[in-house]
């Protein structure tokens, strides 16, 4: 009880001379932290007797807690020539390690058993940049790539400060803020300079840059000084130095964790150390939590724009890539879904050598992923990734360079630009995501090389499909248009009228990928115009699309897609969507979502009414037999549950669809050689009666969580917002023709995504969906069946609150499979 109280009262008078420092002398919060610690120091029985700092003889203590469990079974074989470019270059190229950054990279208290030697550097065990022992020991990145290339050089080892011998090139300082980087950089780059082992010119190097927490844990006492727009001209300052002083270079720039994450470790110790750590997310107002969760995303966009902007990517020895797995990282969990502290130093902020270890996995994992398609939180479980011949013969590169074959003529008689115009580069954005994500970019090209070698069959299929003039939809749309009496007050009470802006979250069905393509080589479009659920172009009578519906109500609707391009194209307003999207990437876009929201001048967040659809969930059956974890039904919804929270939290005046997964499975029964060809590369997980099985029971698992989540009341506790779950591809089957033939017209020509005729028939689903009650909502879609009509007895869009008037108290009326299932739900996730 001494303890608690002389560690109480130390805390107040440390604290609270911190508070009215100036800032000059809160640079010295270091010192004033190792005080506070010292108060510990009974943990420790040898505390008074540890080694001078810099002292690597002293053991480090086995406190990790932690063995490593990532077996490696990558090839290591070497280059055989040297790159000269970025984007060439392969692990075993690496020869230079380097970093900066605050106490996470410097790696306070990794290997600590007690409180006061959290002040202790591990840098030997610093998940971008330590080099102790040897992989199979500890997990750090360059013991990585020390599997590819024993002679790396740089990495930091033993403990100590910046200036120890063991530091190398981890120019890392505790309590550094984004403004001591430059000063850092300048630091880690003379000391790479006037390395006699390093050959500048010749040797590539690999250099971590991860800052920011600090900034944002002591943002409230000077606003200015924290804003987003100064902490990345900082960042910009120390990356052009690096850029104009260091060839040959590859810089990961890892996006800034989510501090509010950190300091919900509860207990009176840690509640003390976190009050000094980091008191703007300490003891704060709804408003003042708001205010923080919205600078740390600002840190975070602008800091990935800025290295997406291609600034960096002006010569071919340099480039910059951001690695996102912490942005939307959350607590680790224990079995009792409690945060898990093993993965922290004593003082419940710093990494453990646990988390050091996962860091240092996810940070190799991102480097491997294309831009577009890296993870943005890190996977306790998943495995480490291997660069591959085919997929990741680049494995550093920034971004994907599609190759377009020129005009030759084929024996076929039919020359490359009847595919794709060789002129033409697959991007429509200056730095590049060159149009595909993923397993997207891999796709494009098996397309292209399908497209060069089997013409006779793409003509085959051609004449079967047909083209763009037989993709016209026959739907009649006869409903009165009923305006609304008075502006809507309820989203219980919302008329199709009201609705001002339209959005959408998705992969490449709602980007319309290949919609109005004629060839398998003229995918490389999506026709966002097109797209059923958010695509505006031209009228209802020409392209029948759930926003031409509503502008029939409505002809001053905003936020619906035009013409072609993809996510970041100017005519993608407010369709986020991107082709090979999968769950995890919905929180992303969410953000994304609402941040172009408030930037644009002619929305009112707070006043318009908004209806946003979501549907996602395709790209992660497809490859869910491969990895059955990452793909489960629980992680599924776990991304959708925060997705919706995202929204729930930020965007008031709101309506939310989320649309059914469907059954990918029922892709099987295209039965021609380019369908299976193309359906053996996008989605494996359907081939084999062993795997067609478990993909139709985890598809009923996704659809079933889902609705189970929705109906579940979370996101009916206000008036201004709700979701509904929009069922009609639930039990959908394959359109087919009279004869009991695959209906082609409804698919591109890669037999996987929709054709104009496959958008307006989900349009018209989806419209039929929102206007139908809960529970009785088609669950499968009808190509000759009716359009539904808003009627005096149902003016407004169904919600699960105004689908049973008679009994607005109980408005889930649901079977007891469904609510047991929901509480199930509740009780996992929650």
């Amino acid at each position: 009880m001494l303890v608690l109280l002389k560690v109480s009262l130390m805390a107040v008078v440390v604290f609270g001379r911190a508070t009215n420092q100036s800032l000059h002398e809160q640079d010295d919060i270091w010192e004033q932290y190792e005080a506070l610690l010292s108060v510990f120091e009974n943990e420790e029985e040898y505390y008074n007797n540890q080694p001078i700092e810099g002292d690597e003889s002293f053991p480090f203590p086995d406190c990790s807690k932690y063995d490593n469990v990532f077996e490696f079974t990558c090839d290591v074989r070497p280059s055989g020539i040297i790159p000269t470019s970025a984007h060439r270059v392969r692990p075993s190229d690496i020869v230079v390690i380097g970093a900066v950054g605050d106490s996470l990279t410097a790696a306070n208290g990794a290997g600590a058993c007690f409180v006061p030697s959290v002040l202790r550097q591990y840098r030997g065990v610093s998940w971008s940049i330590g080099g102790n022992d040897h992989y199979e020991k500890v997990l750090t990145l360059p013991n990585i790539l020390k599997k590819f290339n024993p002679n790396l050089m740089g990495y930091s080892t033993g403990y100590g400060n910046v200036d120890s011998k063991g530091s190398r090139f981890n120019c890392a300082v505790p309590a550094a803020r984004s403004e001591q980087v430059p000063e850092q950089t300048e630091k880690m780059i003379d000391r790479i300079l006037n390395s006699d082992d390093v050959d500048v010119d010749k040797d590539w190097k690999l250099v971590t840059l991860f800052i920011g927490g600090n900034d944002l844990c002591q943002y409230c006492k000077d606003r200015e000084r924290s804003k987003a727009v100064n902490y990345v001209a900082r960042i910009q300052s120390s990356l052009d130095m690096m850029m104009e002083k260091l060839p040959r270079t590859i810089v990961n720039v890892v996006g800034i964790v989510r501090v509010p994450e950190i300091v919900s470790l509860v207990s009176l110790k840690c509640d003390i150390l976190h009050s000094f750590l980091c008191p703007c997310a300490m003891d704060i107002t709804p408003e003042e939590e708001f205010e923080f969760v919205e600078l740390t995303n600002q840190y975070q966009e602008l800091l990935e724009e800025l290295v997406m902007s291609g600034r960096y990517d002006t010569r071919d020895d340099f480039t910059v890539v951001y690695q996102p797995f912490l942005t939307d990282t959350n607590l680790p969990k224990d079995e009792f879904g409690k945060p898990d502290k093993t993965y922290f130093a004593p003082d419940c902020f710093h990494f453990g050598i646990k988390a050091h270890a996962v860091a240092a996995k996810e940070l190799w994992n991102n480097m491997l992923e294309p831009v577009g398609s890296k993870r943005r939180r890190w996977e306790f479980e998943e495995p480490l990734l291997c660069p591959t011949e085919f997929a990741q013969r680049d494995i550093f590169s920034s971004r994907f360079e599609i190759k377009v074959s020129s005009a030759s003529q084929n024996e076929e008689g039919i020359t490359g630009n009847d595919y794709v115009d060789s002129s033409v580069r697959l991007c429509w954005r200056r730095h590049a995501f060159c149009g595909f994500k993923g397993r997207f970019d891999q796709y494009l090209e098996f397309l292209e090389e399908l497209a060069s070698n089997y013409s006779s069959i793409i003509n085959a299929t051609r004449a079967i499909i047909g083209c763009r003039e037989k993709y016209e939809h026959n739907i009649q749309f006869n409903c009165e248009k009923i305006p609304s009496t008075e502006a809507a007050t309820s989203v219980h009470k919302l008329r199709p009228s009201d609705i001002n802006v339209i959005a959408a979250l998705g992969d490449s069905l709602t980007a319309a990928f290949g919609a109005e393509s004629c060839s398998l080589a003229s995918l490389a479009n999506e026709f966002r115009g097109r797209s059923w659920s958010v695509g505006g172009d031209k009228t209802l009578a020409e392209i029948f699309t759930l926003p031409n519906i509503l502008k029939y109500f409505n002809p001053n609707i905003k936020g619906f897609s035009v013409g072609l391009g993809d996510e970041h194209s100017e005519g993608a307003n407010m369709n986020v969507a991107f082709v090979g999207a999968r769950a995890e990437h919905m929180p992303s876009q969410a953000k994304q979502l609402l941040a172009r929201m408030r930037a644009d001048e002619d929305i009112n967040v707070k006043d318009d009414w908004k209806l946003v659809t979501i549907f996602i969930g395709g790209n992660d059956l497809c490859l869910a037999c491969r990895q059955v974890h990452k793909y489960s039904a629980e992680q599924y919804t776990y991304y959708l549950q925060e997705t919706l929270d995202i929204l729930h939290r930020d965007l008031p005046r709101c309506i939310v669809n989320v649309v059914a997964i469907l059954q990918v499975a029922e892709l099987e029964h295209f039965n021609d050689i380019i369908c299976k060809s193309i359906h053996l590369f996008a989605c494996p997980c359907i081939f084999t009666e062993e795997n067609q099985v478990f993909t139709k029971e985890l598809t009923r698992k996704y659809q079933d969580f889902t609705e189970a989540l929705i109906l579940s009341g979370r996101y009916d506790t206000r008036d201004d917002f709700t979701v509904v779950y929009q069922p009609f591809l639930v039990d959908s089957l394959i359109p087919r023709q009279q004869g009991g033939e695959v209906d082609k017209q409804y698919f591109a020509p890669d037999c996987f995504h929709l054709s104009s005729k496959g958008h307006s028939l989900g349009a018209k689903e989806l419209w039929n969906n929102l206007m139908a009650p809960v529970g009785q909502k088609n669950r499968s879609w009808d190509p000759s069946g009716f359009v539904a009509c808003p009627s005096e007895e149902r003016p407004y869009i169904a919600t699960n609150i105004n689908s049973f008037p008679a009994n607005p108290n109980n408005s889930m009326k649901l079977s007891s499979g469904i609510i047991a299932l929901t509480s199930y739900l509740i009780a996992l996730l929650v």
